[in-house]
């Protein structure tokens, strides 16, 4: 038996003073890796997510109430937490215990998405 793996990659923009990125379509993937910039201003990145494109993004926490979250590293490719995968619509928020922390300049992400 095969089995068919697929994947895509594509980049979103967190602007500078701002803490949300764009949205990007989730959905059929199971697994995700944010590849971080080479400048960043100190926050970790949680989730926002939505049942749909432009609707209502809330944080996302896990089963025990905690905000699910990367503590990343400038330069470096982080995997992002199992709570992630199976939400359809999600924007990386730049925060530090649920507030946002506003970025000090343009930030590009970059995204691999598996399936």
């Amino acid at each position: 038996m095969n089995i068919q793996r697929y994947h895509t990659q594509q980049k979103v923009t967190i602007a500078n003073g701002e803490a949300l990125s764009g949205e990007f379509y989730l959905g059929p993937y199971a697994f995700l890796s944010v590849e971080m910039p080479s400048a960043w201003t100190a926050a970790n990145i949680g989730f926002q997510v939505s049942r749909e494109s432009g609707g209502t993004f809330v944080p996302l926490y896990d089963e025990f109430g905690n905000l699910v979250e990367i503590a990343p590293s400038t330069g470096q490719m982080h995997v992002a937490p199992a709570e992630v995968a199976g939400e359809l619509y999600v924007k990386l928020w730049s925060q530090n215990a649920g507030v946002n922390e506003n970025q000090g300049a343009e930030r590009t992400l970059g995204l691999i998405m598996k399936g």
